[in-house]
C-alpha cells in the first residue's frame, strides 16, 4: 500500500477540489547503457502500459467519482514528467519501488 501513496492522495484531492488527475507513466529501453537486457522492448512497453491501466482500475474502484486522464509516453521519465506539467498547478509523483533500493523514500525519477 506504500507505493500507492501517491494516488490516494491525488484521488483525495481531486475529490475535494474538482481536479482532474493526469496519469502518466513513461518509459525507455534500453533503460540504462552498458546494462545487459535479457527484457525485450515489448516487454517493457508492456509493463508500463500494465502499471497505468492498473493506476486507472485502482481510481475506479477508490474513487468511482473521479474522472482521471491518462498517458503512457516512450521517453525518459523526467521529461515526460515535466512535458505533462506544463499549465498544472500541482503535480503528485510517485514511485515503484523497481530500482531495488526501496529503502529510500524517493526514487531515482524523484530526485
Amino acid at each position: 500500500m506504500r507505493r500507492a501513496g501517491a494516488l490516494e492522495w491525488a484521488i483525495t484531492y481531486a475529490r475535494q477540489t474538482g481536479a482532474v488527475p493526469d496519469i502518466v507513466t513513461a518509459w525507455m529501453f534500453p533503460m540504462a547503457i552498458g546494462h545487459a537486457f535479457t527484457t525485450r522492448v515489448d516487454e517493457v512497453r508492456q509493463r508500463s502500459l500494465d502499471l497505468l491501466d492498473g493506476a486507472i482500475r485502482h481510481v475506479t474502484e477508490v474513487g468511482p467519482d473521479v474522472v482521471v486522464r491518462s498517458e503512457a509516453s516512450e521517453q525518459p521519465a523526467g521529461p515526460a514528467l515535466v512535458t505533462a506539467g506544463i499549465g498544472t498547478n500541482l503535480s503528485v509523483l510517485g514511485w515503484r519501488g523497481m530500482g531495488g533500493f526501496e529503502e529510500f523514500q524517493v526514487g531515482s525519477v524523484g530526485h
